[in-house]
């Protein structure tokens, strides 16, 4: 993906230890709602319905492992001292 590149060039051109090109945001929803938007989708239909399926969810959380592996976001236990102060 575009920003998964971008995220992984900024992280490398940093050249800082524990800094990477952006947060992991596998566990943010409104992130997730976005990523469904872009694809036609909602997190929930009119009628109070998943609007997702479980391919949608597996290609999302495979973008996350994939852009942890890559060093492009943040490792879980940098992420999970983020208090969204």
């Amino acid at each position: 993906s575009d920003i998964g590149d971008l995220a992984a060039e900024v992280t490398k051109a940093a050249k800082r230890d524990g800094f990477t090109g952006m947060e992991d945001g596998g566990g943010n929803e409104p992130l997730l709602e976005v990523w469904l938007a872009q694809r036609g989708k909602s997190l929930y239909t009119g009628e109070g319905k998943v609007g997702y399926d479980d391919k949608d969810m597996t290609e999302w959380l495979a973008f996350w492992s994939d852009m942890r592996k890559r060093g492009a976001s943040a490792a879980p236990d940098v992420q999970a001292l983020d208090r969204g102060e």
